[in-house]
Formats: C-alpha cells, structure tokens, sequence
C-alpha cells in the first residue's frame, strides 16, 4: 500500500490517503444502468486507477473539519465507492467508520473529487466497488 501526502499552512497538518485497494466488487456494466445500493461482487482483469491525485489532496485539506483538526483529532474512513464503466464515481458509502462523524462526513465529501479509469474485465470495461481508506492525520 502506497502513501500520499500533502501539508496544510494551518497548524502543520498532515492528511495522508492511503491508496491500496482493499477490494474490487460491484456490477458488470452490462448487468444494470444504476448503481447497486450495496456492494457485489465482479470479476475483473485491470483494476480501476485514480486519475487526479494532486486534486483529491487539495480536497482532503480543505475538508478536514477545523474544530476537529484543532482539537488534535485525527482518523481513518474506509469509504466503498461505485465506479461505472466510464470510471465516475456514481455511489459512495462508509465501509468502517472513523468513530468520528465529522470526519466521516468529510471523507465523503472528499470522495466525490475522486475520478478514476474504468476496471476492465478482458476487453470489457466493468463497473465495481472498491473500499479505500482515507485518513486525516495531524503531523
């Protein structure tokens, strides 16, 4: 599992992301046009890659909650996403809670730069879930 970095001018923050995917599950993009309400199970060849992350950095400092980042709080999310066959996020959920909500919610928002390739099974382009864990960290 590979670590990202970047720092905040405010307090000397640190929010790292953790880019290892944990899992690959979802839909064949053949087998529905919207997103399932829960994560499933598909077979692929090439798993989705992030496209942006310069971007998702910049959205992960600007979403750390600053009462929580002054109060010394820090956390990981795991957040499923939906990645369609053109590889946009379509759907996110919390996979383990960070035991914070704010934080919680911050992932989530964070979640919806997010902008990947599609997963291919063979030649097919396929929708999947995969989970990612999202950590803010005071440094």
């Amino acid at each position: 599992m590979s670590a990202y970095a970047s720092r905040s001018h405010h307090r000397s923050s640190v929010v790292w992301l953790a880019l290892g995917i944990l899992m690959v599950l979802g839909a064949s993009a053949a087998q529905a046009q919207d997103a399932p309400t829960v994560p499933e199970f598909t077979p692929f060849t090439v798993a989705p890659s992030l496209l942006n992350m310069e971007e998702v950095q910049q959205a992960l400092i600007r979403a750390y909650p600053v009462e929580v980042r002054e109060a010394g709080i820090g956390g990981r999310v795991t957040v499923w996403f939906y990645i369609d066959a053109v590889g946009r996020v379509q759907t996110t959920l919390i996979n383990m809670t960070s035991g914070t909500d704010a934080l919680d919610q911050a992932a989530l928002a964070v979640a919806e730069v997010f902008r990947f390739s599609p997963a291919m099974n063979r030649e097919e382009r396929v929708a999947v879930w995969i989970s990612l864990p999202i950590t803010f960290q005071l440094g």
